[in-house]
């Protein structure tokens, strides 16, 4: 029998899992104006209880900790749990588990920085979240190639679109109400994100990545061409993209 999400489960266990860790600080950089506006879609009240799904490191966690009664933080990651768990508080706690087929419990609000994406069956994992009876706030990625976190190096490679479903917000909507959401409200956002140091740094950050390092194999001046592109876009204070993503609310229905 196939076990739910067993190629992300062995991602985030392994080669992800490390490479999100050596590049911890670069990711809470390109999420941190994004963040804000999951914050206050949530809109934790005093003593409420919240789940925090694919929660990582625990860095909404421990925002919404600072609210909640009880945040619960689920992940199927155990590298990125163990950082979580060694920066947690009294009220929160930390699962390794599969939010798609777990038993979840009851919960006021369910929120997610770009966690819900990995899913196998995101109908049946929908359904799952919904089952706990909270709101759901949730941040996806919009089109790879239009969100310059990602589209730099992958335009002047010649990548095809990404395929992310969840950059389509008709397809959100009719996710989610296939698994019995209603007054689905998809926001298209839109914030200045550093990537970097500086371009060379940038640069060694996506040559490391297998889809730029495919695409730029037998392509002489390739690296130097991505990064011309990242010199462009150097300040004083870092290399600064734009981040495009959308917030996704909705209640229980």
């Amino acid at each position: 029998m196939a076990v739910p999400n067993e190629r992300q489960i062995e991602r985030w266990n392994g080669e992800s899992g490390r490479r999100w860790l050596v590049s911890r600080e670069r990711h809470a950089a390109v999420r941190e104006r994004l963040l804000p506006h999951l914050y206050r879609a949530a809109a934790v009240r005093d003593g409420e209880r919240v789940l925090d799904v694919g929660c990582g490191c625990g860095d909404t966690t421990a925002v919404m900790a600072e609210t909640a009664g009880l945040v619960v933080g689920i992940d199927v990651s155990e590298p990125l749990l163990d950082v979580a768990r060694r920066r947690s508080r009294g009220n929160v706690e930390f699962v390794r588990g599969d939010a798609q087929v777990q038993a979840l419990g009851a919960f006021d609000v369910v929120v997610s920085s770009f966690g819900v994406i990995f899913f196998d069956d995101p109908v049946a994992a929908f359904r799952n979240l919904r089952s706990t009876g909270g709101r759901l706030a949730f941040l996806c990625w919009q089109e790879v190639l239009v969100n310059e976190v990602f589209a730099i190096p992958l335009r002047l490679l010649g990548a095809a679109p990404g395929g992310d479903p969840f950059a389509d917000p008709g397809w959100i909507e009719r996710l989610l109400a296939s698994a019995g959401y209603r007054d689905v409200r998809v926001v298209e956002l839109r914030e200045p994100a550093r990537l970097g140091d500086d371009a060379r740094d940038v640069t060694a950050y996506f040559m490391d990545s297998a889809q730029v390092k495919e695409l730029a194999a037998g392509r002489p001046g390739a690296e130097e061409a991505i990064r011309g592109a990242f010199r462009r876009r150097e300040r004083p204070d870092g290399v600064w993209v734009e981040a495009a993503a959308y917030l996704v609310t909705v209640s229980p229905g």
